[in-house]
């Protein structure tokens, strides 16, 4: 009955671990390739140095838009997801679930950021969303100054 008990207690453990492990790796070696035309992975030198190697298509503009879109919300969606789970377990004192956790979530970033050092659209596109930005608030906060400086 204990040995039954404990079992059960470990299941969901086990079910996440699976899932998250077949989540990564259908991510890394299939979606990936076939929805936006992006790979990487991990070589070993000689040596023993790691390095990692990153793969994008010739031109990306070619990616269909919708599984683009698909592929790249997901992939945000999901690791905002798992930080909100870490935050629910450290709020409700869950400690063994946010080290379950933890290491999905590195899994989900690892993949986020492999794949965004693949895309260089994608590097171009966050380069001027952050440049729209802050050329939007220095504008504002130059009007701001000039409304406040200035009697008319």
């Amino acid at each position: 009955m204990v040995l039954m008990k404990l079992f059960d207690s470990q299941i969901p453990i086990i079910v996440t671990l699976l899932s998250a492990s077949l989540d990564f790796w259908i991510n890394k070696n299939v979606s990936g390739r076939v929805l936006v035309g992006l790979r990487w992975w991990s070589e070993f030198k000689d040596d023993g140095q790691e390095i990692w190697v990153f793969e994008c298509k010739v031109d990306e503009s070619k990616n269909n838009a919708i599984d683009s879109n698909i592929f790249w919300g997901s992939q945000i969606v999901f690791t905002i997801a798992w930080v909100a789970i870490i935050i629910s377990n450290i709020m409700t004192f869950g400690f063994f679930k946010i080290s379950i956790n933890a290491f999905v979530l590195v899994m989900v970033v690892t993949n986020l950021l492999a794949y965004y050092r693949c895309s260089r659209a994608q590097q171009d596109r966050v380069k001027k969303y952050v440049t729209k930005k802050a050329t939007e608030a220095a504008v504002q906060a130059a009007k701001n100054q000039i409304m406040k400086g200035s009697p008319i």
